[in-house]
């Protein structure tokens, strides 16, 4: 194998640990994956496939998936890193084609690129321009792929407030941190490039009926929308809701005055 180019960084669980399938990720010149386990024992799952030497796995004592994200990225090693999660399936030939778009782009910071599972998605055309937003897309975070170097150089990380784990926030982690890589004027595009089979719901799908999804929905809308805008939006979040409108501003307010709070955290 040639010296790692793009780096998985797989975030996980002891107990979740079983659920990542080695068969679902490939073997591929240039490629790594590095398997991130939170509360684990320090022994792998007794799998043969466990035994490649594209698989480097470390063990946290800690818990949250911001913190594990955080040290995923401490530990990174190759020039690009690709977060993951750890119920997800790799196209191989998109994985070359990552490194192949970072090797030709060397003022490229960060790149987003399609993912497949339990609903369909909205993406923006090859070749976008992510500081320009486009309604309805947001990536999630096994889309994104990083020049770690950019993201190092910008001190960025994810907000460990937000996320499964966290203390209030349920999900957004992404968000923010997209937020604040476009704020530190990081350059990024979006590429039509099938790299992710994510077959379970995520987060936002699990659990947007839910009383914390709303609240994390109104601190990242403070964030990334800035107060005035996301207080006018608020009312609209509340009606769109599936709860009701009520319910749906109470918590959006409090996820709010939450993010006021703890602004120089998100």
């Amino acid at each position: 194998m040639t010296t790692p180019k793009l780096e998985i960084l797989i975030c996980t669980t002891a107990r979740r640990l079983e659920k990542i399938n080695p068969a679902g990720l490939p073997q591929v010149d240039g490629v790594v994956y590095s398997v991130h386990c939170q509360h684990g024992n320090g022994a792998k799952p007794n799998a043969p496939n466990w035994d490649r030497k594209d698989f480097k796995i470390y063990f946290h004592s800690d818990s949250g998936l911001s913190r594990n994200r955080n040290h995923s990225l401490d530990c990174a090693a190759a020039p690009y890193v690709m977060i993951a999660d750890d119920d997800i399936a790799y196209n191989p030939i998109a994985l070359s084609q990552i490194i192949a778009k970072f090797d030709q782009n060397p003022g490229l910071d960060y790149l987003t690129v399609r993912s497949s599972g339990s609903h369909p998605r909205l993406f923006p055309q090859d070749g976008h321009d992510l500081s320009i937003g486009i309604k309805g897309y947001s990536a999630v975070s096994f889309e994104i792929a990083l020049r770690l170097k950019s993201i190092n150089d910008c001190n960025l990380r994810f907000s460990e407030l937000a996320g499964i784990g966290a203390p209030w926030l349920i999900a957004g982690e992404e968000d923010l941190f997209l937020f604040h890589v476009r704020k530190s004027g990081l350059k990024g595009q979006f590429f039509a490039i099938d790299a992710v089979v994510h077959p379970d719901e995520t987060t936002c799908e699990r659990l947007g009926a839910s009383k914390e999804f709303q609240r994390t929905k109104g601190a990242v809308m403070r964030i990334t929308r800035g107060p005035i805008s996301a207080l006018v939006r608020i009312p609209v979040e509340a009606y769109r809701a599936p709860m009701s409108w009520t319910k749906a501003f109470y918590w959006l307010w409090r996820g709010y005055v939450y993010a006021i709070k703890h602004r120089n955290s998100l």
